[in-house]
């Protein structure tokens, strides 16, 4: 086992440790560009812009602690610390790359390459305890009998394969579902374009007697003459080391120097726009590439740093996270544990706003001294002392607060239905011997009144206890007119006003109860304002 482990070693540094492909490789150029000049992952990082983008995606991604959590039965999670993945891609997957170098190689190739690759190295228990980063661009995948099988070009030139359990693969962005587009491939005239200008600047400043010295001469010059001048001149004041000299005009000759063509001017601003397209390809603020002419404003370095996570960063995070942990993870592990980045340093913001949000979560009660001591890199607190949690004195669970103010809500439905339930029984009484009609039109008045006599009742209990709970008071016209509706139209189905009394006695316990019911209820829920008339 120990010589197979070595011959594995032996054979992923031959395959890695080179500085170009060899004739042959799998990944070549990417064809023909617009503006005419070869590019490849290689030649990309030649533009600034392009290496300046490709660090930044692979120092951020990899300079963020990579841990291994454990899922808590009771909820939340804590640090896996026992388990051998924990410390192979936290601190280093093999013998000669740390998490960070290991984890840069890969981020790169993902930009550049579309894919990252690392090979699996087993014990005879079957765990992985080393992973060797491959290069992206000799790789080919392709699917035989419904399985993947790599096929790696070494620095000698042969091919070697790989079953899928043998590789670690993140893909990219792409389509097939079998491996990830190479940004570079996908952004080649752009970067061609780059290229392009960077070669037309560099020739244009070379010269430093250019931009267009003209030399007037009053007589006509043999060509023999125009060379000599033109020689002359370009000899004292040709190239960057003698341009802005002194020039001595002779026999009436004068020397004109143009000012930059539209075309020329034209050049620098694309070159600008180039950078720009360098950050909109790889997602990354203009400010960060170093361009600040047309970056976004924001309102802090917070505000900055949240967009950079949230945009920038993350979408490459889950991909890692997602794919460590189902090409590492067994299935029943997967359960159990999963693989998260540490982005919390990248949001501290500044010292005063971080001290205001922590503060607020202390006084909260969501995090304890010790807690805030260990975002600040400070040891706990002797004794357990940082273990307390605060709690304030006016805080208190939402079902508690709604229970003390229960029998108050009890005690204004009472005294609402006891009124309602004589009203309607006097009325009863009057309307017997009347039509149907006239008792419904009487009812259909009480009950706009009464509607107004609920709001008035209960909209000073409703306020203290929306401010107890330091939630929006709701509008009570909705209490009321709900109440108020759904009595009037059980009393207007009622057809023989005789038994009346006896009709209304199981209401003096009902009302009240659905009364409080519905008071209470104006507080779990989005509330609508009801206007209409009952």
């Amino acid at each position: 086992m120990l010589r197979q482990m070595l011959e594995q070693r032996a054979s992923i540094g031959q395959s890695w440790h080179v500085s170009q492909a060899p004739p042959g490789s799998i990944v070549r150029g990417y064809g023909d560009t617009y503006a005419g000049e070869d590019v490849d992952p290689e030649i990309a990082l030649s533009v600034t812009a392009w290496i300046a983008g490709t660090r930044i995606l692979g120092e951020g991604v990899s300079s963020l602690p990579l841990i291994l959590y454990r899922r808590l039965k009771g909820g939340g999670k804590e640090r896996a610390v026992d388990h051998p993945y924990y410390n192979l891609l936290h601190d280093a997957p093999n013998p000669e790359h740390p998490s960070m170098v290991f984890r840069e190689l890969l981020q790169n190739s993902l930009v550049l390459c579309g894919n990252a690759y690392a090979q699996k190295v087993y014990n005879g228990a079957g765990r992985i305890i080393e992973l060797w980063p491959l290069r992206g661009d000799r790789m080919r995948v392709e699917r035989i009998g419904g399985r993947r099988v790599y096929h790696y070009l070494t620095a000698r030139g042969a091919q070697r394969d790989f079953n899928a359990e043998e590789i670690l693969h993140i893909p990219g962005f792409g389509f097939d579902g079998l491996v990830g587009y190479s940004l570079v491939y996908l952004a080649r005239h752009a970067i061609a374009l780059s290229i392009a200008l960077e070669k037309y600047g560099s020739k244009f400043f070379a010269n430093g007697a250019w931009p267009g010295i003209v030399l007037e001469h009053p007589k006509r010059l043999t060509q023999e003459a125009q060379d000599n001048l033109k020689d002359s001149f370009m000899e004292s004041h040709g190239g960057t080391d003698q341009s802005h000299g002194v020039f001595i005009a002779e026999e009436g000759m004068k020397a004109t120097q143009m000012d930059l063509s539209p075309e020329t001017s034209q050049m620098v601003e694309t070159r600008r726009f180039q950078v720009a397209e360098v950050a909109r390809i790889l997602r990354i603020p203009l400010a960060m590439l170093e361009e600040h002419t047309a970056s976004a404003t924001y309102a802090s370095v917070e505000q900055f740093m949240l967009s950079y996570v949230n945009h920038t960063l993350r979408p490459w995070l889950v991909r890692w996270e997602q794919m460590l942990s189902l090409s590492l993870l067994t299935p029943a592990e997967r359960k159990e544990i999963f693989f998260e980045h540490l982005i919390d340093g990248l949001l501290r913001g500044d010292a005063q706003g971080r001290a205001t949000a922590l503060n607020t979560q202390r006084n909260a009660g969501v995090l304890n001294a010790d807690e805030w001591r260990e975002i600040e890199n400070r040891n706990p607190l002797p004794n357990g002392e940082g273990q307390i949690f605060w709690r304030p004195l006016n805080m208190a669970n939402v079902d508690d607060q709604k229970r003390a103010f229960e029998p108050l809500f009890q005690e204004i439905a009472n005294r609402i239905t006891r009124r309602e339930i004589h009203d309607l029984r006097e009325a009863g009484r009057k309307f017997q011997k009347k039509p149907l009609e006239e008792w419904n039109a009487w009812l259909s008045a009480f009950y706009a009144e009464h509607r107004e006599f609920i709001e008035r009742a209960f909209q000073p209990a409703v306020e203290a206890l929306a401010g107890a709970l330091g939630q929006p008071v709701p509008d009570v016209r909705l209490l009321a007119a709900d109440y108020a509706g759904r009595n009037l139209r059980s009393l207007q189905a009622v057809r023989e006003l005789d038994d009346i009394d006896l009709s209304l006695t199981p209401f003096e316990k009902e009302f009240p109860y659905h009364l409080t019911t519905r008071a209470f209820a104006l507080f779990e829920k989005d509330v609508q304002v009801v206007t209409e008339k009952p």
